[in-house]
């Protein structure tokens, strides 16, 4: 399936695509949520904060491509979260 977005400059973003690891989807896999933060300092303080309440690292921060830079955590139920600037 080819990715299917719906987005606007500054607006939420909605993609709808299957799961990168091609398994089924389920929680925490082909679903995620993803918060615009202002700068990577924000980015990196979530990350530290969702693993001290209890998450799991899921892809420390950090660099991804030229533009983008997140981190990945699971909260306690498993699913997906993304802290990215």
């Amino acid at each position: 399936m080819e990715p299917t977005s719906w987005d606007g400059e500054g607006k939420p973003l909605i993609v709808v695509n299957t799961p990168y690891n091609g398994e089924d989807a389920s929680i925490g896999n082909g679903s995620m949520v993803a918060i615009l933060v202002p700068g990577r300092e924000t980015v990196d303080s979530l990350h530290t904060l969702a693993l001290k309440l209890g998450g799991t690292d899921d892809g420390p921060p950090g660099p991804r491509g030229d533009t983008f830079y997140g981190a990945y955590i699971r909260d306690l139920d498993g699913n997906k979260l993304n802290f990215n600037c």
